[in-house]
This record gives C-alpha cells, structure tokens and sequence, in this order.
C-alpha cells in the first residue's frame, strides 16, 4: 500500500514502550476511509497495544522480511515501520500473526 493506491498519507507513530513504533493515518477527505485503510488502522492500533516482547518480535521480523527499506531502527532502541508502505503478503501475515496474539 503506497500513496498511489490510498491518495495522500501522512506518517504518525505510536510507541508501544517496547521500542516498537508503527505510522499510520489518513489525510484524505473525511468520510472516505475504505476497508484497506480501517484494516491498517486496526493493525496500527493493535499492535501499539502488545506489551509481549516475544510477540513484537514477530512483528518484526514479519517487518524486516519485507526488505531493510521498510523499516529503520533508531539508536538500537526503536523499530519504526510505516503499515502503508508494506506490500499486501505482509500485511495479510501481520493480520493473521496479530489475530493470534488475541
């Protein structure tokens, strides 16, 4: 998912506490969120939520199998990945991982 198929995205990031940062939002017009971005923006909220260390570390290493221009990691602290730049296998795979978790 990339700006081409969403129209305009902004980046925001919420920290889970665990150094695990995921960006969503929307900055299209209100009212239009389609089903994709409400899944992404479930995905965002669910998985700022995990407090399971073992858990996020499936997140990312769901993440990093995407490639290293996915992802960033600042100081050796913080794991940053924006969910609209991920391609759809990998979304599907944190969906089902994330489903899991619950």
């Amino acid at each position: 998912m990339n700006e081409d198929s969403m129209g305009s995205v902004n980046s925001t990031t919420n920290s889970n506490g665990l150094g695990l940062s995921t960006g969503f939002s929307h900055a299209g017009v209100a009212g239009s969120i389609t089903a994709e971005m409400k899944l992404l923006r479930d995905l965002h909220l669910k998985i700022s939520s995990i407090d399971d260390p073992m858990k996020l570390q499936e997140v990312v290493e769901i993440v990093e199998s995407c490639g290293k221009e996915y992802w960033t990691v600042d100081n050796g602290v913080s794991f940053d990945f924006d969910l609209c730049k991920l391609n759809s296998h990998a979304i599907k795979r944190l969906k089902v991982a994330v489903l899991n978790f619950l």
